[in-house]
């Protein structure tokens, strides 16, 4: 398990006996197409059957949501999932390129760093290994699913690493990021320092 930008590629789990009764073709099956947190909005909106549209900001003229119903994808009426892209931030996109998931990371990645297979445990519970990138590290998900091969360099990845460099400037242009102001991280520092530089209950 790796954690370059931690947390891009996790398991997730729908259940439920409604979902079964309804979608029994579903029941027991497997889903590899991509999918953002963002989309969890979209999607229980669908089978709520309601508007996922934020009428507020789009009356302040703000972004519209993210997020992608996989609805349709779930229950079997479509085979490939709606979402081509994972925006991760400015300095990392995961993006479907000719039939395989090309991964770029650039500048400085401050949790690149390969875990055991739990976590934490001795293997690199603190997760301080920097990797600079620069322009782009990139990597084939298909083929390299734990990111351990930077195929930057490789010839026969020039395009994709031009593609990749370029869709990941044009994603930063629509990013929106306010400044929000304010905040007091104290508690939240107190705790990782109580609990040996791990994440524990934000609690005295």
């Amino acid at each position: 398990m790796h954690n370059w930008e931690g947390g891009i590629r996790v398991n997730a789990f729908v259940s439920g006996g409604l979902l079964a009764a309804k979608f029994p073709d579903m029941v027991g099956s497997k889903l590899e197409g991509l999918m953002s947190i963002a989309d969890y909005y979209a999607t229980a909106a669908a089978f709520a059957g309601v508007d996922p549209t934020d009428h507020r900001a789009a009356a302040a003229k703000l972004p519209p949501i993210d997020s992608l119903s996989m609805k349709d994808y779930f229950t079997g009426k479509n085979k490939t999932s709606p979402r081509t892209f994972i925006f991760n931030d400015v300095n990392t996109a995961i993006v479907n390129y000719q039939g395989t998931l090309m991964k770029i990371v650039t500048n400085e990645e401050g949790s690149a760093c390969w875990m055991g297979p739990q976590y934490p445990n001795a293997s690199n519970p603190s997760c301080n290994t920097t990797v600079t990138c620069g322009t782009g590290c990139l990597f084939d998900l298909i083929k390299d699913p734990v990111e351990s091969n930077n195929v930057a360099a490789d010839p026969s990845y020039a395009a994709a690493l031009t593609f990749m460099q370029k869709r990941l400037l044009a994603m930063n242009e629509g990013f929106f990021s306010p400044e929000r102001g304010g905040g007091n991280t104290s508690v939240a520092v107190a705790a990782a320092e109580k609990y040996g530089g791990f994440w524990g209950p934000f609690l005295p």
